[in-house]
């Protein structure tokens, strides 16, 4: 039997959400800030998917919300609502590395 629940993982997620401006505050340097939000998310997204593939879904939007909301994803990413026009994930990524890349040199 799974000891989470949808309302342990929104409360786990709500505390993220709180503690979100300080790991941006204390991780200046992006790799620092990823390392760090992997260390402190992983874990809910693990233990949502015991759960239940919604709850899964659910925190993935919480989290790339709260991502978006403090700039660290956003512009690079598909909308939703792109429609037929959305690129498939595996070309997408593709095409960001691309972009990264022709950006770092």
């Amino acid at each position: 039997m799974c000891k989470h629940t949808p309302k342990s993982i929104a409360r786990r997620l709500d505390d993220l959400a709180e503690r979100m401006p300080q790991l941006v505050a204390d991780h200046p340097d992006e790799g620092d800030f990823w390392a760090a939000y992997v260390r402190v998310s992983a874990p809910i997204v693990q233990d949502a998917g015991a759960v239940s593939e919604q709850a899964l879904e659910h925190a993935q939007r919480r989290l790339d919300a709260l991502l978006a909301e403090h700039d660290k994803i956003g512009s690079l990413a598909p909308s939703p609502d792109a429609g037929s026009e959305t690129v498939p994930d595996a070309d997408w990524l593709s095409r960001i590395r691309k972009k990264k890349k022709k950006r770092l040199f």
